[in-house]
C-alpha cells in the first residue's frame, strides 16, 4: 500500500494555501499535526462547534488534555493542548479544521460500510436510520465536486442506506468524514486503488485547495442552500 508522510504534506499544504487569512507559524503547524494524528479530538471539536457548546474537552487515559473554549459573542475560540496555545476566530478555526481533515482523514474504498453519528444528521434522516440495523451506509462515490460557484468544497462521500442500496425513490446522500462514527466494513483495496486514492483523489483536493462541505463557511452555506429553500417555499 502507498505510504506518505502526512505531517510533511500538512506543513507544505498549510504554508502554501491562499484562501485563509490566519498566520501560519510553528505553533499552528504543530497543533494541526497533533489534531491530524488524533481524529477523535478533531471530530469532537467539530461536533462541539456544530452544537454551539461553550467548552470542548478531551481527557485521554494517557497524555495531555485538549481544551477549547468558545466565545460566540466575540466569534473566537481558544485552544490549549500539550503546551500549545492558539487563539482563532470561529471562521479561522473552521477553515483550519478543514485543512487538517483534508490531509489526515482516511478515504475509504468504494463499498465500505460506515456507521454515522446520528447527532450530526438532519432530523428526518435520524428518524429513518435510528431503527433496524442502525445508521449504516454504503459508500458509492468519493470526493465529489459541487456545482460551479462552490469550487472550494468537495463532498467526501456519496452514500446509500445499508443494506437497501440503490432503490427506486431513494436518493444517495452526502456524507462527510465528520459524520462517520466508525468503519464497519472496509471495501476492496489493492495497491492500484490505494495509489489512485492518494495520488488522484486526495492530491486533486489538496492541489485545488478544497475542503470538505462539512467545513463550508456560513455565507457559502446560505448561498448553496438558498435555491432549495426558495423551491420549498414556492
Amino acid at each position: 500500500m502507498v505510504q506518505y508522510d502526512k505531517n510533511k504534506i500538512f506543513t507544505s499544504i498549510i504554508t502554501s494555501r491562499t484562501r485563509e487569512t490566519f498566520e501560519v507559524d510553528d505553533t499552528l503547524i504543530q497543533l494541526g499535526q497533533q489534531l491530524g494524528m488524533r481524529p477523535q479530538i478533531l471530530k469532537g471539536l467539530y461536533k462541539a462547534l456544530r452544537k454551539l457548546e461553550d467548552v470542548y474537552e478531551y481527557v485521554p487515559s494517557f497524555g495531555a488534555t485538549f481544551t477549547c473554549h468558545f466565545d460566540y459573542e466575540n466569534q473566537e475560540a481558544q485552544i490549549h493542548y500539550n503546551q500549545l496555545n492558539q487563539l482563532f476566530s470561529i471562521t479561522d478555526l473552521q477553515d483550519f479544521m478543514g485543512i487538517v481533515d483534508s490531509v489526515y482523514s482516511p478515504i475509504y474504498p468504494l463499498g465500505s460500510v460506515v456507521e454515522l453519528d446520528l447527532e450530526l444528521l438532519p432530523e428526518e434522516l435520524q428518524k429513518s436510520l435510528a431503527e433496524g440495523p442502525g445508521p449504516l451506509v454504503t459508500i458509492s462515490g468519493r470526493k465529489m465536486p459541487l456545482q460551479e460557484g462552490f469550487d472550494d468544497y468537495v463532498v467526501d462521500y456519496l452514500a446509500r442506506i445499508w443494506p437497501l442500496g440503490e432503490m427506486p425513490g431513494m436518493d444517495a446522500f452526502f456524507v462527510s468524514n465528520m459524520m462517520i462514527e466508525r468503519l464497519r466494513f472496509e471495501g476492496y483495496s489493492d495497491d492500484w486503488e490505494s495509489q489512485f486514492t492518494e495520488d488522484v483523489l486526495r492530491a486533486t483536493q489538496l492541489s485545488q485547495q478544497q475542503v470538505s462541505t462539512a467545513f463550508m463557511r456560513s455565507e457559502d452555506f446560505v448561498r448553496y442552500y438558498e435555491p432549495y429553500l426558495n423551491t420549498e417555499e414556492g
